[in-house]
């Protein structure tokens, strides 16, 4: 049996652990019968690691993530045997060792995620929330296991009598106990067989009422949670299941700073010694087979995690949409905007009077030249004006720079060149007509060309994330049951969370530079507004039933879950958790579908009227 060094029981042991119990007895010689103590005799035991499906950006460098990667044990040949945590003092306690970066990463495929442009799948860290454990063979087998913010797991505690109110009666709220460890241990069946267990995260809590019922339920069950056999990998025949894999096929990608990724990189080590270790006492005593990698690895689903990823890219990137908007206003740089908008600073510098005269002046002739046919057939001309380099002061770093413009575009740091083919008419009298306005100019100061780049990239992140939250896996596989199934506050919790993730559809970024724009090229609310719109409206129930996707909760029945989760009324009238107020979770719903992109401090007067319409329209009973 594999002994490992940072070996904790991770629960009490019981009888359910206990193959046999065996006792021996010796007699001859006239001596009298002698029987021994009484010996245990335990089951082998699996140990499970979770993951869960995450959304890394392409475009991340090699900066902004770490990879631990396990295929590097096929080439070692000799490790460096890792200390037992328990025993090392604190004295002679050593830096952890930073896990292996690596160019390579294995990017997943998952049928049930949409496609999306700028986004690949990895194992990463589980986000905190909860796992659940239940036996096809055992309905009192289950177990309830706690993640934290670095991914470690806790056992929750059933006593109820530990969860009251201050007037004694007992809330469903179940709070962890015990060790915490970075592996779950399961044991086999008291025959001798492996178990077959059922398991699944949950960002939320499960009720006690939802989880009886998954938990004597087998279709429900079976629906919710993928089945794991933890007989072990064979060794021979490793990548049999896709959802589960052994120590040398780890590949999980984490965020640079996320403690997870050492831990990782230490157990994968500790692992690799210990099966070697193994291999060599096979070798010695043929009968102690090493057949099975006992270490099993296994991936979770996680979709609001999945949003809640491609979520805070989409913010960043509008963010840096918006930081450039206020940068051709103000004349500062790029990224000094960005970073001022980052720490929440919301107040741009005042421009220069150069830049600000200049700028003004722009903004003025594009708007009067260029918004009619009429006008620009009057006033556009093609020739260089008397003034081929237009000087204003820029701040950038806190220094004082000179910033030319020419023929060219503002990109928040430098005049770039192009021709904008907008303005181009077949006519040979609109063109070329001369002493008129110079477009190239003009839309340089305005920055137009860049400002197109930056609005697409952020749409197409945009894009992204409403693929991901109107597509199925949003929906299927009774994920949205957590919430909906659940006591009152965690369906309030829900809405919130889900209400937060579409606040980026709310908004489209063009309309951060409704005032560059030109009143003709004005657009109303593109796909992803109208859909968000429409999907938070309570009065569009009768859009949202019998779908091929349907909540399977009481009272939600023939109902497409997201919907139920976001738009249909809430009994709000009885809240368990202390931690926190109704009043304080009923302004954070309103807050969330009326919440500005990117934590900006902008009203944009046309959308948000649209938004108030919705949000007028969530129902909640008291």
């Amino acid at each position: 049996m594999l002994k490992m060094a940072n070996d904790t029981q991770d629960k009490k042991q019981g009888e359910s652990d206990i193959l046999a119990k065996l006792f021996f007895t010796a007699e001859g010689g006239g001596a009298k019968k002698a029987k021994s103590g009484e010996k245990s005799v335990i089951a082998p035991e699996v140990r499970l690691y979770f993951f869960r499906y995450g959304l890394f950006p392409y475009e991340t460098g090699s900066f902004d993530t770490v990879r631990v990667t396990g295929s590097i044990y096929n080439e070692v040949t000799e490790l460096p045997k890792l200390k037992d945590s328990k025993k090392e003092t604190d004295k002679n306690k050593k830096k952890e060792e930073a896990p292996t970066i690596l160019n390579d990463v294995e990017i997943l495929k998952l049928k049930e995620v949409p496609k999306l442009e700028n986004f690949y799948i990895a194992r990463t860290a589980l986000n905190p929330g909860y796992i659940y454990i239940m036996n096809d063979d055992d309905a009192d087998n289950y177990f309830e296991l706690q993640i934290n913010e670095i991914g470690q797991i806790q056992h929750i505690n059933w006593q109820y009598s530990k969860n009251k109110n201050s007037n004694g009666e007992v809330l469903d709220i179940r709070i962890p106990d015990g060790d915490k460890n970075d592996f779950k241990i399961i044991y086999p069946n008291k025959d001798g067989s492996a178990k077959k267990i059922r398991i699944a995260y949950s960002p939320v809590q499960w009720s006690r009422a939802y989880h009886n019922e998954l938990n004597t339920n087998k279709d429900k069950r079976e629906k919710r949670m993928k089945l794991i056999d933890c007989s072990g990998i064979k060794k021979g025949q490793e990548s049999s299941d896709p959802k589960v894999c052994y120590y040398k096929d780890v590949n999980a990608v984490y965020p640079i700073s996320h403690s997870c990724a050492t831990a990782l990189k230490k157990a994968l080590d500790q692992i690799h010694i210990d099966e070697e270790e193994q291999d060599e006492k096979e070798i010695e005593n043929p009968d102690e087979k090493n057949l099975f990698y006992e270490d099993m690895f296994v991936t979770l689903h996680d979709p609001m995690g999945a949003a809640h990823d491609i979520n805070n890219q989409v913010s960043e990137k509008i963010l840096l949409h918006k930081a450039l908007i206020e940068a051709i206003h103000s004349g500062e740089s790029h990224q000094g905007a960005f970073q001022r908008l980052a720490r929440g600073d919301f107040n741009a510098p005042a421009p220069k009077p150069e830049y600000q005269a200049m700028f003004s002046l722009a903004l003025t002739s594009y708007h009067y030249v260029y918004n009619s046919n009429e006008s620009t057939r009057s006033y556009n001309g093609n020739e260089e004006g008397s003034i081929n380099d237009l000087r204003s002061v820029h701040y950038e770093d806190d220094e004082m720079i000179t910033k030319t413009l020419t023929s060219g575009g503002y990109d928040g740091l430098m005049a770039v060149s192009y021709t904008d083919p907008t303005y181009q008419v077949p006519n040979s009298q609109f063109w070329g007509t001369g002493r008129g306005t110079n477009p190239d100019k003009i839309i340089g100061i305005l920055g137009k060309k860049v400002r197109e780049t930056s609005r697409e990239i952020a749409m197409s992140y945009r894009n992204d994330l409403g693929n991901l939250l109107s597509s199925d896996y949003m929906k299927e596989k009774g994920y949205l049951d957590d919430f909906l199934g659940n006591i009152d506050d965690r369906v309030l919790d829900g809405r919130c969370d889900h209400l937060d993730l579409m606040s980026n559809l709310i908004l489209n970024p063009i309309e951060f530079e409704k005032t560059l724009i030109l009143k003709r090229h004005h657009k109303g609310p593109d796909k992803w507004t109208k859909w968000a719109y429409r999907v938070s409206d309570p009065d569009n129930i009768e859009e949202y039933k019998n779908g091929s996707i349907t909540s399977q909760v009481s009272g939600y029945e023939n109902l497409d879950p997201f919907f139920a989760v976001i738009a249909v009324t809430i009994n709000v009238s009885k809240v368990v958790d202390k931690s926190s107020s109704t009043g304080l979770k009923l302004f954070k719903a309103f807050r969330s579908i009326l919440k500005q992109l990117a934590g900006q401090n902008i009203i944009v007067k046309e959308a948000h009227a649209k938004t108030i319409q919705v949000s007028e329209k969530q129902r909640f009973i008291y």
